[in-house]
């Protein structure tokens, strides 16, 4: 019996019983809002757990809460505004704008989301997220584009408001078999299309790759600094325009083209090209004529007729070995070609005389 006394003892406490829990779901710690148009764009990440780590029960309510600053209590109670279905997860919401608050001059609103679980109880408001009210800049109207020598010129209808900037956003175009918006490895990038006060209508692109094919969007945004925060109001953006930067730029011209005949035939050689998108080499060869021989407009014009390319495809290495069809002066250049088919200016030509 001592013994059955002594494991008893032994055993760990079950400490005092643990309350009921209420299922409160955790407060939003993420929330975030920003001026839009006539509304503000509010996200967060609604919590998948209660305030003590247990499982939510479905289904939440999202209570969103507006306030005019600055107040005349320093925590004032929640203005609802909006009331919606929540779901654990990205969670967003859309609040118009009353008309005064669309108007100057700008003020700061203050937001803040509360959380409820099906009985209507909650945990307490999230921390706040502010945005501007005022007027919103006009938005960007027919933005279009065009090739241009140094990227893709980028072109809208220009704005006389003086105070904002225009952004553009470029995505990477989704492949066609594959329609829908980018994939979420593809995030836009933002652009500086014009800054403040020089709205020309026109911005351009010199930092996209070439043959890719690009998603644009644009918008004006202006900044003001309001009770020592610095807020931003932005217009809608522009509908997109689907662009693709053509490659239009040439290889460099080769250089350094040398000839030795040897017998009925010529090698060639050349310095060898830096372009990165090089697909090759192509030969050309005319019949000379003598230092001598009297040259007339006609005889010159008919003569730069007479390149014949001598490389069905490309080379791919800087040389070549040329069987002469007879024996004589022959004149050589070399083009340079890209993968897009762009082709170089001629090197400067060589001149050589075959030896029997």
């Amino acid at each position: 019996m001592a013994a059955v006394a002594t494991l008893f003892t032994g055993c760990a406490s079950p400490g005092p019983p643990l309350p009921p829990s209420l299922f409160l779901p955790a407060p939003v710690k993420d929330l975030r809002a920003e001026r839009v148009g006539d509304a503000v764009q509010l996200t967060w990440t609604t919590p998948s757990r209660t305030t003590d780590g247990l499982d939510l029960r479905l289904p939440l309510a999202a209570e969103l809460c507006r306030d005019l600053l600055p107040t005349s209590a320093a925590e004032p109670p929640c203005s609802v505004v909006a009331r919606l279905a929540a779901a654990s997860g990205p969670s967003s919401a859309r609040d118009p704008l009353p008309g005064d608050l669309q108007r100057d001059p700008a003020r700061t609103l203050r937001y803040r989301v509360r959380l409820l679980n099906p009985a209507g109880r909650s945990a307490g408001l999230s921390a706040p997220a502010f945005a501007a009210a005022g007027e919103a800049p006009p938005p960007v109207r027919d933005l279009s584009w065009s090739n241009a020598g140094g990227g893709l010129r980028l072109l809208w209808s220009p704005s006389i408001a003086p105070a904002a900037e225009v952004v553009l956003s470029r995505a990477q175009a989704p492949p066609a078999a594959a329609p829908g918006p980018p994939p979420s490895s593809a995030a836009p990038q933002l652009l500086l299309g014009s800054p403040a006060g020089s709205d020309a209508g026109g911005s351009l692109d010199a930092t996209g790759r070439r043959g890719s094919t690009y998603v644009y969007r644009a918008w004006r945004r202006r900044s003001v600094m309001v009770e020592g925060r610095s807020l931003t109001l932005r217009s809608e953006p522009s509908a997109p325009v689907t662009a693709t930067l053509l490659d239009t730029a040439p290889p460099a011209r080769p250089a350094g083209l040398q000839a030795i005949a040897d017998g009925p035939a010529v090698d060639l050689s050349w310095e060898p090209s830096s372009a990165p998108d090089l697909a090759g080499y192509v030969v050309e060869r005319q019949p000379g004529s003598s230092p001598d021989a009297p040259q007339t407009s006609s005889r010159a014009s008919s003569q730069a007729s007479l390149w014949t390319s001598l490389t069905v495809a490309p080379l791919a290495a800087p040389g070549f070995h040329d069987v002469l069809p007879s024996l004589g002066l022959y004149r050589y250049r070399v083009v340079a070609v890209d993968t897009a088919g762009n082709r170089s200016l001629p090197s400067l030509s060589v001149d050589i005389r075959s030896a029997p």
